[in-house]
């Protein structure tokens, strides 16, 4: 969770502060609960992922958030 918040507020440039953290716990944790059950699911239907495409997809995201590669 910690790090997920830590995540969250570099990558979007909120202010890091207790009072934001307190704000934005409910809706990392709902998240992180919500990206467990996708997992759960994919695995089920037997979904995969290649690395290459993992690569790729976070490539994309840096992109769209100013990041370095």
């Amino acid at each position: 969770l910690d790090s997920r918040m830590q995540f969250l507020l570099v990558t979007t440039g909120i202010e890091d502060s207790p009072e934001t953290r307190a704000k934005l716990k409910n809706q990392v944790l709902r998240q992180l609960v919500d990206e467990s059950l996708q997992i759960q699911q994919a695995k089920k239907e037997n979904i995969n992922v290649t690395s290459v495409e993992v690569a790729q997809a976070i490539g994309a995201i840096e992109k769209q958030r100013g990041l370095p590669p």
